[in-house]
């Protein structure tokens, strides 16, 4: 499951702490759609996820996968048994880089899923694909969560919320994941997440 943008907020809907450093957060980008698939995935058959992502922006000393991982526990249920958290650079290429390592030093004969949201499975799979020990199932979330959460994803997906953005920008500019696609395909890329 790879990361999503975390964004510290002083009105922010969760709260966090580790090691005495406490956080309010939001999570950016879409409303929680690879957590409601990591509930559904744990419900059926999936029963270990490896958490990668790199440091919150502003709170370095905190991990994405640790912010995930306390959010999957206190509010989807699932328990902390069924989590590898990984720290990676805070990239989808990093995150890739993570995962090589974890799966060459902990011998993964399965193929595991890459579990990540539509608007960014495309450039996901790009940096995965360097992975040649493996050859990772797209997991889109939408798609694990269609029944229930049609009208939210629906919703997230028209032209006037962020999701039609997070694929093309309104300018030509603007991050999106098209221009991520441009961009590493130029070698200009740069990561533009929090």
């Amino acid at each position: 499951m790879l990361a999503m943008g975390i964004e510290l907020s002083e009105n922010g809907k969760y709260d966090f702490e580790k090691d005495g450093l406490k956080i309010k957060y939001n999570i950016t980008g879409d409303p929680e759609f690879r957590f409601k698939a990591a509930k559904k995935l744990y419900a059926s058959e999936t029963k270990k996820f490896i958490l990668v992502g790199g440091s919150v922006k502003n709170a370095e000393a905190i991990s994405k996968p640790d912010v995930m991982e306390d959010l999957l526990v206190k509010k989807y249920g699932i328990p902390k048994s069924c989590m590898v958290k990984l720290v990676s650079e805070a990239n989808t290429a990093g995150n890739a880089k993570a995962v090589k390592e974890y799966i060459i030093k902990n011998k993964i004969d399965d193929d595991p899923g890459l579990l990540t949201n539509y608007y960014h499975m495309v450039r996901a799979l790009r940096d995965f694909a360097d992975i040649r020990e493996k050859r990772f199932i797209p997991i889109v979330a939408e798609g694990q969560i269609y029944d229930e959460c049609f009208d939210e994803i629906r919703k997230f997906y028209e032209t006037n919320t962020i999701g039609l953005k997070k694929i093309i920008g309104e300018s030509k500019d603007q991050s999106s994941e098209i221009k991520g696609l441009h961009d590493i395909e130029s070698e200009k890329y740069k990561s533009g997440i929090s």
